[in-house]
């Protein structure tokens, strides 16, 4: 059985008739399952847990980048395999990485079924597919408990998945190695001109054991450092298309 979970912004009537052909298109695929939306779930972990004790076979995802995200942090835990049909004319960078197009393409990829393992990232009790990133300010990291960075200023970025939105920062990127991959980003003055200076540096352990000022973006709300971002292999289980960048 498949249970399609509806982003809240799926209510506006704009978007009734994109609904009717993707739910037209999975009942004619033979796909047809239960409808939840986001919006009515008190507690989606739960939800989610409890579907599954009910046969849930697939949980599909429907609307945009942020509604995968959500999904993510909560499935990850299930082993259960997640599907994703973007709409059009919303964020769609995580849908291009995995090879989706949006509607009623996506519905044929759901039924196509091709299902790829891949790693997620962890800092504390919340797990990201593709990155996420901070501002620092004299900040401690120490990397697979061999070495420390000290970093007086810069940016910070943890990648797992690259989507269209990731910096070219050199180095492989890949959500099936194993690996994470901390971005740093300083700017270096010199005397007449500015340099901006960037390492690489792919990691299964990074440990953040001091910082001034940490405001994670696409993560968690806070963090209270010493706290542990790691990677989890092959963790999550995700119908792709076979355009993906993996």
């Amino acid at each position: 059985m498949h249970i399609y979970i509806y982003d809240s912004f799926l209510s506006e009537r704009k978007y009734a008739s994109a609904l009717a052909k993707i739910e037209t298109r999975l009942t004619d695929l033979g796909l047809s399952g239960k409808i939840c939306r986001l919006e009515i779930m008190k507690n989606v972990q739960n939800f989610i847990k409890t579907e599954i004790a009910f046969g849930a076979k697939t949980l599909v995802a429907v609307g945009d980048d942020s509604t995968l995200k959500t999904m993510v942090s909560e499935t990850v835990r299930f082993g259960i395999p997640v599907g994703f049909i973007p709409i059009v004319g919303r964020p769609n960078e995580i849908g291009q990485a995995l090879g989706i197009d949006p509607e009623e393409i996506a519905c044929e990829i759901i039924s196509a079924r091709r299902v790829e393992t891949v790693d997620v990232g962890s800092i504390g009790n919340f797990s990201f597919l593709t990155e996420i990133s901070f501002a620092a300010k004299e900040i401690e990291l120490s990397v697979d408990g061999q070495y420390s960075l000290e970093l007086e200023k810069g940016e910070i970025k943890i990648i797992n998945l690259p989507t269209g939105q990731t910096d070219d920062s050199g180095g492989n990127l890949n959500a099936q190695d194993g690996f994470l991959n901390l971005i740093i980003s300083t700017e270096k003055k010199k005397m007449f001109s500015k340099k901006n200076g960037r390492t690489n540096i792919p990691f299964a352990q990074l440990v953040i054991e001091k910082a001034k000022l940490i405001s994670i973006q696409e993560g968690p709300e806070k963090i209270f450092p010493p706290e542990k971002i790691s990677v989890k292999k092959s963790a999550l289980r995700l119908i792709v298309g076979r355009n993906r960048n993996f």
